[in-house]
């Protein structure tokens, strides 16, 4: 009686007990016991509530959180979570987010019932109050099982239906009904699988006689396998979904219908961005980002706030990934405005995490030695999980392990040695508080960690801390695959390369282990290649592959000995050079200069490229090394051979080229040489390294000669090294 209280007023009221009665008694005469489906339906109830007194705390929270957010009856949830756990109660790992996106597409079913009424059929009719009966008592199981019993009915009317071509409409109407209502109680059971089938069961009978209907059901199996995708990482089955939307929007009349259309779109545009984010796929995520505007004709603020705030949501995290930096955080800092911490706390959550992404991100790629967006990223992950911390406890680890890595970035970067070891032992512990070890947020988390404890192996000198970092990495990789997460792949296997390569060469060589680092950083060169638009990452893991086959002895080819700067056989230097520099622009962000170098000789042979120097610079004495702030750039006409001359250097990334020219750059966008220089003939490559190596020393020379521009440059070469790399 006191759970029956509990669930019916939503957890508003929970009546005082005190007692240690473990099963129901009868007092005064014997019970009036119901037989047959009823007794089961009854017995199903009562279990389904005395389970319910056992479940923890917290996890309670979570599901009365989600039913109030959602409106939907506790028990109906509380029935669902017992399917997640298997009965054990408690909601943990991946069960969290099942539960909010069930109880989701629950409440859509529930505000646009379809075909809904009851057969004539006898059997089926029959059947059909019996689950009604046990989805009304929340015993789900039961209930999907006599939908189950009534799709057999129906198969076996279906088989008889062209004898009955009199009654095929209202026939196949029926049982199209049927195929709904068992794709609903299996969406209750989490059988996104059996629901998907059975609501394309439902639209092939639906096809006969509304195609609206159709339309309507096929929309709910896409948006099935659309869940079934996000926790089991399931990319064909998201790919189905994509195209099951494709075609869905082909046939509804936008003018007619712009919610059904726009809501569409919407769906397709995340299941787009999950499948592109695991393969890297740009092309996948520009549609995503045309999906999300295209739903935001229709939906504002205003009109439906739910998905308004989905839609801008995905916006944001595609800006976040283009580079569309400032466009995402006004979106981002416009959502947490709106979204009540306290009456959509999931939601506010998610927001404060989106933000503390955006931040890491600019961190991680700007500067190496800026931490002020790191830090603010830690603040921002620690406030989201101040808002998951009562109701997702795996929201809850998850941003405890994102503030831990963002700690832990910014004293790799400070060599702040107690703070990082700080951060690797707060990481630690958010990973033991996540319980499924074969999840995929416990991949992600163990590869954060992993690259962590990997990185402060070096940094410390500590080989201990490196073999953590591998074995912890080598856990990750068994779940984060090149198939279900390509990129993260090839980060973890770089890192597994750093790692070796530091253990290989500490003390006397270790041949076996500078091998096993050559392996990783080939594996992670190609997979970033396959994931395309990673030009940088892929040559920067090969020139780290190429100088250990070096190390080795290994045999290498001549695009590898350019790529990897090794010195020619014989010397080559540029001498009796001069050069004249001129303001070439100026703007608030920076200065432009030309210099062009006259009188080049290599070898006492004239140097026939015409060259000239960019510099781009936002504060005093400084080169920033998340800027290519000094491009040294050449007509291609320069080169002497076709095969540099007829190269695409284009492909090498936006900052390569214009056509007609070839650069080398300085800074942080210098691992682009390395791609430009694999792309050129050997002999090339060391003639325009040796130009690039002297061309410090012909601004200096400029500069003594009273030029105030040079001058002006020259001091910039002393303030970063130049390398290569």
């Amino acid at each position: 009686v006191s759970q029956e209280v509990y669930v019916d007023t939503g957890a508003r009221q929970l009546p005082w007990t005190s007692s240690s009665l473990s099963r129901v008694l009868y007092f005064g005469r014997d019970a009036d016991a119901p037989t047959g489906d009823d007794a089961q339906i009854i017995d199903d109830r009562r279990k389904l509530l005395l389970d319910i007194a056992t479940v923890p705390p917290q996890s309670k929270a979570y599901v009365e959180a989600v039913a109030a957010q959602e409106d939907l009856k506790l028990a109906d949830l509380y029935s669902m979570l017992e399917v997640i756990n298997s009965g054990k109660g408690d909601v943990t790992g991946g069960g969290q987010q099942s539960l909010l996106d069930v109880a989701k597409r629950v409440r859509e079913v529930l505000d646009d019932p379809i075909l809904s009424g009851a057969p004539t059929d006898p059997e089926l009719a029959r059947l059909d109050g019996l689950a009604n009966k046990a989805i009304a008592a929340g015993a789900f199981r039961l209930a999907f099982g006599y939908r189950q019993q009534e799709a057999k009915r129906a198969a076996a009317i279906e088989n008889g239906l062209d004898t009955q071509q009199a009654q095929i409409d209202s026939t196949r109407r029926e049982l199209a009904g049927v195929y709904a209502r068992v794709a609903e109680a299996a969406m209750y059971n989490l059988n996104t699988g059996a629901e998907a089938d059975a609501y394309r069961r439902a639209a092939k009978q639906s096809d006969a006689f509304d195609k609206s209907v159709s339309l309507r059901l096929r929309l709910r199996a896409a948006n099935a396998l659309a869940d079934k995708a996000g926790p089991a990482m399931d990319l064909h089955a998201a790919l189905v979904a994509i195209a099951l939307y494709q075609d869905i929007l082909k046939q509804i009349d936008k003018t007619a219908t712009p919610a059904l259309w726009a809501a569409v779109q919407l769906r397709m545009g995340e299941t787009m961005w999950e499948a592109a984010n695991r393969q890297g796929d740009q092309s996948l995520q520009a549609s995503a980002v045309d999906a999300a505007a295209a739903a935001l004709k229709v939906f504002t603020q205003a009109s439906d706030f739910r998905r308004w705030s989905e839609a801008e949501r995905l916006l944001a995290e595609s800006m976040r990934n283009t580079g569309q930096t400032a466009e995402a955080m006004v979106l981002l800092t416009k959502l947490l405005a709106v979204t009540g911490k306290d009456s959509s706390p999931l939601d506010w959550a998610r927001d404060e995490e989106d933000l503390g992404n955006l931040y890491f991100d600019l961190g991680f790629s700007g500067s190496d030695t800026d931490t002020d967006l790191l830090t603010k990223a830690a603040v921002a992950f620690a406030a989201a999980a101040t808002g998951y911390q009562h109701y997702d406890s795996g929201g809850y680890a998850y941003m405890l392990a994102r503030q831990a890595d963002a700690r832990a970035r910014v004293a790799l970067r400070t060599g702040d040695r107690a703070l990082l070891l700080s951060a690797i032992a707060d990481g630690r512990h958010a990973l033991t508080m996540e319980p499924s070890t074969g999840s995929e947020q416990w991949g992600n988390q163990a590869k954060m960690l992993g690259e962590d404890i990997a990185a402060a192996g070096p940094l410390l000198d500590d080989a201990a801390l490196a073999k953590e970092g591998l074995a912890t990495l080598a856990k990750a990789e068994r779940i984060l695959t090149t198939k279900t997460a390509r990129v993260d792949w090839a980060q973890m296997r770089e890192s597994d390369g750093d790692a070796l390569s530091y253990l290989g060469k500490k003390g006397s060589k270790n041949t076996a282990l500078l091998l096993q680092a050559v392996v990783a950083y080939g594996e992670a060169s190609e997979a970033f290649d396959e994931a395309g638009g990673w030009s940088d990452a892929r040559a920067r893991t090969r020139v780290k592959k190429i100088r250990l086959q070096q190390l080795l002895g290994q045999k290498l080819s001549p695009g590898d000995i350019a790529l990897a700067n090794i010195p020619p056989p014989a010397p080559l230097m540029v001498s009796d050079a001069t050069a004249s520099v001129a303001t070439m622009y100026a703007s608030a962000q920076g200065e432009g200069f030309r210099v062009e170098i006259d009188h080049a000789t290599l070898d006492g042979k004239p140097l026939q490229l015409s060259l000239r120097v960019i510099t781009d610079y936002n504060s005093a004495g400084k080169i920033p090394s998340n800027l290519s702030l000094l491009r040294l750039a050449a007509d291609i006409s320069g080169l002497g051979d076709p095969e540099s001359q007829n190269a695409n250097y284009g492909k090498c990334g936006d900052l390569a080229a214009q056509p007609g020219e070839v650069r080398l750059h300085y800074g942080k966008e210098s691992a682009l040489n390395s791609c430009i220089l694999a792309l050129m003939a050997p002999a090339d490559a060391a003639l325009w390294e040796a130009v690039w190596q002297d061309l410090p020393a012909l601004i200096a020379k400029a500069a003594q000669g009273g030029d105030s521009n040079a001058a002006r440059i020259d001091p910039l070469f002393a303030v970063k090294t130049v390398t290569s790399f």
